[in-house]
């Protein structure tokens, strides 16, 4: 006799994080987002986009800062820490202060 799961069918019916939209179709099935607003439109609701503004439905996020590569400032102008020594691409030594 073939095993049977007792709760096929069921898992269609689950709202895992409660705001109201079953999984199937939440578009962040695991954050409460009633709303279920996507204000770039990729799919991914807001309230767990890792780049709101920018369409990213991928969500990649290379340097895991939480921050999606589309709209990352990090990733586009190099490593804060670098820019904050006065280091660039075109500069790579830091600047110093004349006296």
């Amino acid at each position: 006799m073939a095993s049977v799961d007792a709760c096929q069918g069921m898992k269609a019916s689950l709202d895992s994080d409660g705001d109201g939209s079953l999984d199937a179709v939440d578009n962040c099935p695991d954050t409460k987002n009633a709303g279920q607003t996507d204000d770039d439109q990729d799919g991914v609701g807001n309230a767990c986009d890792n780049c709101v503004d920018v369409a990213n439905a991928g969500q990649q996020d290379t340097d895991g800062d939480g921050v999606g590569d589309h709209c990352d400032t990090k990733l586009k102008l190099g490593d804060a820490d670098t820019c904050a020594e006065g280091k660039t691409s075109a500069n790579p030594i830091p600047r110093t202060s004349s006296s």
